[in-house]
């Protein structure tokens, strides 16, 4: 499992600046890939669940006006 963050200033420990920036552009682009992605656009009372460490996540744009209400879940072992 990959770690990849969305900051731009990231680096791999033991790589340059350049070498570092391609390495996890490649990781980002390998991942978001089809058949490695999967989206759904969410409707009014949709509950979706995922394993969170195995996976990259995000969501578009968020209208400020609109309700949105998250709950983080965890549990401990397997």
């Amino acid at each position: 499992m990959l770690y990849l963050p969305h900051r731009s200033d990231a680096l791999v420990v033991g790589m340059d600046e350049t070498a570092s920036a391609e390495l996890i552009g490649g990781l980002r682009k390998f991942a978001a890939a089809s058949p490695h992605q999967w989206g759904t656009a969410m409707q009014v009372d949709d509950f979706v669940i995922w394993d969170n460490r195995p996976c990259l996540h995000r969501r578009d744009s968020w209208d400020d006006a609109e309700e949105r209400v998250m709950w983080h879940l965890a549990n401990q072992g397997e």
